[in-house]
């Protein structure tokens, strides 16, 4: 049986991150994956007009639905009913709570120009996780 050559320069490249090749792969993998999260965030103030609008439409759609459930069950039920708390909903993107609720406005349903990147955004504004 021949044994491997255990040498202590091939080991030490890897610990140490002496190995040229592997450090252009983590180089390249890191380059890679930087600028491609950029490219899929909207640039969208946080605050703008349409996002407002938006958060609007959900909170009357949201307000008019928990009106409609006994009161001091209205969280568990909507939870039965939607399959997620209330919180959890605002977390979506405005798409998918759009979807979600049902809703039929047609700033939301027919959106153009900056109201269709603001759908691609959560509730609060931010880009999804």
């Amino acid at each position: 049986m021949i044994k491997p050559k255990s040498g202590t320069s091939d080991s030490s490249l890897l610990v140490m991150g002496k190995s040229s090749r592997l450090q252009e792969m983590r180089n390249k993998s890191l380059n890679q994956t930087a600028p491609a999260k950029a490219l899929h965030q909207p640039q969208i103030k946080p605050q703008s007009s349409e996002l407002s609008i938006a958060q609007q439409i959900i909170d009357q759609h949201l307000s008019a639905i928990l009106a409609g459930l006994p009161g001091g069950k209205q969280r568990s039920l909507f939870k039965i009913r939607y399959g997620m708390e209330l919180e959890h909903v605002k977390q979506l993107p405005i798409r998918q709570i759009i979807r979600l609720l049902k809703i039929e406005d047609p700033q939301l349903t027919q959106a153009r120009g900056e109201m269709k990147r603001i759908l691609e955004l959560t509730y609060n504004g931010q880009p999804p996780q």
